[in-house]
């Protein structure tokens, strides 16, 4: 599939996104975007470290189990794994357990309206934290290593690596002392 399709994918779902934050408001869409920002700086950061000790357990552990060539695989299946569950994780356990608690009722939001600046907003938001939610998942689905591999190299609105400049930006030395691109 030619790069342009996986951008107009990429647009397709920002527009999808935008269009959903500006039905749940700016407060909500705030919420959404520092829960989806907060797990990706989580994986970003500790996804190394909790990688190579899942490595190496399985290594020591498992190796000789499994076939030549998943073996050959367990150091990038590992990382796949580990960062996964802790972004996948970590937003799942934000959405359940903090989410509900912040966002505003619904009679609260009815009756303070939707003036066309909170649309505005929202969609703004939205903008965003669908940048980041999808730059997760292609983040995710490179580091896949039985899946083919997307051309981000020719992609228009790559996504991933705007997700991981934003939240290397943020974060600065607070990961080792290694920058994140």
């Amino acid at each position: 599939m030619p790069s342009q399709a996986y951008d107009g994918i990429i647009l397709l779902g920002l527009i999808y996104l935008m269009w959903l934050a500006t039905d749940k408001g700016i407060v909500a869409t705030s919420i959404a975007a520092v829960e989806v920002f907060v797990s990706l700086s989580l994986a970003v950061v500790l996804y190394e470290p909790i990688a190579g000790f899942v490595f190496s357990y399985l290594d020591q552990n498992l190796a000789f189990f499994l076939p030549e060539s998943i073996a050959d695989s367990l150091g990038q299946l590992s990382i796949f794994l580990v960062f996964s569950l802790l972004m996948w994780g970590t937003l799942a356990a934000l959405w359940v357990l903090v989410h509900p608690h912040l966002i505003p009722s619904e009679e609260e939001a009815v009756e303070a309206g939707m003036p066309i600046l909170d649309k505005i907003g929202a969609a703004a938001v939205g903008l965003y934290a669908g940048n980041l939610l999808l730059g997760a998942a292609l983040i995710t689905w490179s580091m896949c290593p039985f899946l083919w591999k997307i051309p981000t190299h020719a992609m228009f609105l790559d996504v991933g690596r705007t997700a991981l400049k934003s939240t290397g930006r943020f974060l600065g030395e607070w990961h080792g002392g290694r920058s994140i691109p």
